[in-house]
């Protein structure tokens, strides 16, 4: 760069450059004040004369510098020299890139890779937890630095990446600011941009780190924009034969087209592909093993296990989500087959507190049931999967659906009201209405981008928006009276107290709705990392958090939550009733019934991965995605 400055900045005494880049030059520099060692990165001249530039760069500099959290580089001070260049001052990490270890190295082991990955899911989440989405996370943009502790990632260009991309993601003459190898379908056709760009990166920077190439790599830039855009999701473990097979469904999620179809939090991809990673040491080979360092290679004595658990868990108002901690002490800890909360098995053989419980009743319905509803003497059943894209009916005492209807689409959730069944059909933006006596469906109602609940009130029907982040209402004949912007990512609704309460799965909050005004009511309420599902029950409402596998209550007086009741991991389905709530947690393989006048707890084994629960008169009903089976229990 012209004009390289010598000397020193900010009372900051300039070494040599360690890196340069499209915003600018960064400059190892010493701080005889503390006696420390800083980073200065100079912007260029062209984006220092700007003055949008110089604006945005005040604003977003505050917001990086508010993010505190041990994997992110720490902006520690923001100004400009006496010719009028910007700068930011940040912590020095003495490390390489992760793109010069993934060059020199090529794919890491998953147990390093998924390290890794926990500490960038992390620092993403404090970043959007502060209102900041990264916009170009990549390995150039991931530091390593070795400590007493082994090897630690850091995430760094928060805040510039973000004024790359508010400078307009393309030039003049069509050339993509940054890599293209890791960037979000939505940020290269130019539309709004939230945390999931984020998570589409990051499950890109982990694909390279598992294969030892980004998922599109190889093509010409134009090429790898569509490929971004339209092409099928590559199979991590066809390029890395012995990666476990379980790898390949949870990228192909975090690099879904449609963010919608993502993780809702960086934390909950790098959850989700730690929990498949945890056992990939059994199928590693010889050259995966002599990778290992760091972090990927020895088992931690009492103390360093004391750190990891500090240094990884995730943090949002003062709680800590343990389970995550759980799941990287057993990364690092190869060998160590237990994962606490997140891939553990609470009803593995032995463990005291799971009972058993024999079903009334084990039916085998179409594939992968991922959700039901209970009344009127019929309990109907979804299934998305491409094979069966349908809902099926089971009748009261009856060993076999008696009928099962093709809806297309992707069916992903039922509701029983005003005389019909009603199906949220994800793909075609739809509320489907059936009648429920002669398996006719009467309409087909459009709603908002990917509808994936429904709630029925005293007056009207709601649906939740995903893909839009709104609720819709209508009128029981199915006409649509009113659409509600609500938090990122809605996941499920429930209604009390003649409210609508909406779970933000990607704001970790729920919302209320007066459903009489049509309008939002208060601020959010901080629930969790991953809010997915709710029930509701005199006075309370009950919510699964995803990814830190517990239940809370919510006071609909206070709007108070009360502390988390730990539940088996990856809870989907939660019903209430009286004094008892239900939760059906998938990975765990189990459902826990709380009594709420107690606090008591019962842990009983249910089919495979059960994903939804619903509530009959005498009976619970568990829709069990992994072995395509519905059971009942009497309750």
């Amino acid at each position: 760069m012209q004009g390289s400055p010598s000397g020193e900045i900010a009372g900051l005494e300039l070494g040599p450059e360690i890196g340069r880049g499209g915003m600018g030059v960064v400059f190892r520099a010493y701080d005889p004040n503390l006696d420390r060692q800083r980073a200065i990165k100079l912007l260029s001249a062209e984006r220092s004369s700007d003055p949008d530039f110089r604006e945005r760069f005040r604003r977003e500099s505050r917001l990086a510098a508010s993010i505190e959290h041990p994997s992110v580089v720490s902006v520690l001070a923001a100004g400009e020299t006496s010719d009028g260049r910007l700068f930011l001052v940040m912590r020095l990490v003495e490390g390489p890139s992760l793109r010069a270890v993934l060059a020199g190295e090529g794919r890491l082991s998953p147990q390093r890779g998924a390290a890794i990955l926990f500490e960038l899911g992390a620092a993403l989440d404090a970043a959007h937890d502060a209102g900041l989405i990264h916009r170009d996370v990549k390995p150039a943009n991931v530091l390593l630095e070795e400590s007493g502790q082994g090897e630690r990632a850091f995430l760094c260009d928060f805040g510039i990446s973000k004024l790359a991309d508010a400078s307009g993601d393309l030039t003049e003459t069509g050339q993509f600011l940054g890599s293209v190898d890791y960037v979000a379908p939505e940020q290269i056709r130019g539309e709004h941009v939230d945390r999931r760009a984020d998570v589409y990166s990051l499950a890109c920077v982990t694909f390279h780190v598992l294969t030892g190439e980004p998922p599109f790599g190889g093509r010409e830039q134009l090429a790898t924009m569509f490929a971004h855009a339209s092409a099928e999701r590559p199979a991590a473990t066809e390029r890395a034969p012995g990666l476990p097979a379980g790898i390949d469904e949870v990228l192909r999620r975090g690099m879904a087209i449609n963010p919608g179809e993502r993780h809702a939090s960086a934390s909950e991809f790098a959850a989700d592909a730690a929990s498949v990673l945890a056992g990939a040491a059994e199928h590693e080979t010889a050259p995966m093993r002599s990778q290992r360092r760091g972090l990927g290679v020895a088992r931690p004595d009492a103390a360093d296990a004391t750190a990891a658990t500090r240094r990884f868990s995730v943090v949002r108002d003062g709680r800590r989500a343990g389970a995550v901690a759980g799941v990287v002490l057993a990364l690092v800890a190869i060998g160590v087959s237990i994962a606490i909360g997140i891939g553990g098995d609470p009803a593995s053989e032995g463990d005291p507190s799971v009972v058993s419980r024999e079903p009334t009743a084990t039916i085998d319905v179409p594939p992968a049931p991922v959700a039901l509803a209970s009344g009127t003497g019929r309990t109907w059943v979804v299934s998305p999967k491409p094979q069966s894209r349908s809902i099926s009916v089971i009748d009261a005492d009856a060993d076999s659906p008696s009928e099962e209807i093709f809806l297309g689409g992707e069916p992903v959730a039922v509701a029983i009201g005003f005389g019909s069944t009603w199906v949220a059909d994800r793909a075609n933006n739809e509320l489907i209405q059936i009648a429920p006596a002669t398996g006719e469906i009467e309409q087909r109602i459009d709603v908002g981008s990917q509808p994936v609940d429904i709630a029925i009130g005293d007056r009207a029907i709601w649906v939740a928006n995903r893909g839009d982040d709104t609720v819709t209402r209508l009128e029981p004949e199915g006409s649509v009276t009113d659409t509600i912007r609500v938090g990122p990512l809605p996941a499920a609704l429930t209604i009390e107290d003649g409210d609508v309460w909406v779970a933000n799965q990607g704001g970790g909050s729920v919302s209320r709705i007066d459903a009489a005004r049509r309008r939002l009511l208060g601020n959010p309420i901080d629930v969790g990392q991953s809010p997915n599902d709710l029930a509701s029950d005199e006075g309370a409402v009950w919510v699964s958090d995803n990814f830190g596998g517990t239940v809370t209550r919510i006071s609909t007086r206070s709007e108070e939550p009360a502390e988390p009741i730990e539940v088996g991991a990856k809870p989907r389905g939660l019903r209430a009733a009286g004094d008892q709530v239900w939760v059906a947690s998938r990975d765990a393989g189990t459902v826990t019934e709380i009594d709420t006048a107690t606090s008591d707890a019962e842990v009983f084994e249910a089919g495979t991965k059960p994903n939804d629960l619903g509530l009959a008169p005498n009976e619970l009903w568990v829709a069990n995605f992994g072995d395509s089976t519905v059971s009942a229990y009497e309750r």
